[in-house]
């Protein structure tokens, strides 16, 4: 295989036209496994997100509470 300098541009196209038309087909199989994995990233870490701010809302509304009596 020749270098990118020395490639005609129709070369280079072919070659990234192919490199694509793989990309997309592996893309395709795997599509469905990774955005359910990233859903359920996404989930834990907005879960996760809001136990961690819990306690500091209940405070926060308790010291409200006891400083308004």
């Amino acid at each position: 295989m020749r270098s990118a300098s020395d490639t005609p541009t129709s070369s280079t196209d072919e070659t990234f036209t192919w490199d694509n038309d793989r990309f997309e087909a592996v893309v395709e199989q795997h599509t469905g496994a990774v955005v359910g994995l990233i859903d359920r990233l996404i989930c834990f870490g907005l879960l996760l997100f809001g136990l961690a701010s819990l306690p500091g809302i209940v405070m926060m509304f308790w010291m409200h509470l006891s400083r308004s009596h």
